[in-house]
């Protein structure tokens, strides 16, 4: 093997090492945009029993569909009974993940799938959930009717989570006006549903200018 061969040979094992490490240790995996679909999302379904865990280590990143299989649940301070679901959860790597109560969860891969509609002008919330408006949801101006004890909303202004632009809290019956415009993130949180009517409602009543 010539000096040339020699020298290029080793600098293509410390390459791969480098890329290796980093990989190992400091490359943090981002959810976005670019992998807020069923193509390019990186989340792996699991099982898990009641526990903490760490994401990048005992559950693989991504967005997920999370559903009690049994028992009540409360998973990062959502209440989940047996047979709900959180949908849309953005699992991001490096993250605790606290599951406490008597059960199991189980996470899909999330579908992100539009919501349900109930008439031309309904949409009907029947999960707690992360919903995305253009995706999930048309934007335009909505009235938000809660069927359920306590609803919490938090409109983001994108999909990182990092600044609210709406927080509202919704008690049975009452109702409220809501501009949804395309690219925010809509958490919306049902927390106590006895009724027989669907737990939230949202009623389309037209369209928004863009910001």
């Amino acid at each position: 093997m010539t000096n040339i061969k020699r020298i290029l040979f080793i600098f293509i094992i410390f390459a791969l090492m480098f890329i290796f490490a980093y990989n190992m240790f400091f490359s943090k995996l981002q959810l976005d945009l670019k992998n807020r679909n069923t193509v390019d999302n990186p989340a792996k379904e699991i099982t898990l029993n009641t526990g903490t865990y760490m994401a990048g280590k005992d559950v693989k990143p991504g967005y997920y569909d999370i559903t009690s299989i049994s028992g009540s649940i409360v998973y990062n301070n959502i209440s989940v009974n047996k047979g709900g679901s959180i949908l849309n959860y953005p699992v991001q790597d490096n993250t605790s993940q606290d599951i406490q109560g008597n059960g199991k969860l189980k996470f899909k891969p999330s579908k992100f799938q539009q919501l349900r509609k109930d008439k031309s002008n309904e949409y009907i919330v029947d999960y707690t959930g992360f919903y995305l408006l253009g995706k999930e949801l048309p934007p335009g101006r909505y009235e938000v009717l809660s069927h359920s004890d306590n609803v919490q909303i938090f409109l983001y202004e994108s999909d990182d989570m990092s600044t609210i632009n709406k927080n509202l809290t919704l008690e049975k019956s009452n109702k409220e006006e809501i501009n949804l415009y395309k690219g925010n993130l809509m958490f919306i949180q049902i927390k106590n549903h006895t009724s027989n009517d669907n737990p939230v409602v949202l009623l389309y009543k037209g369209k928004l200018e863009e910001q």
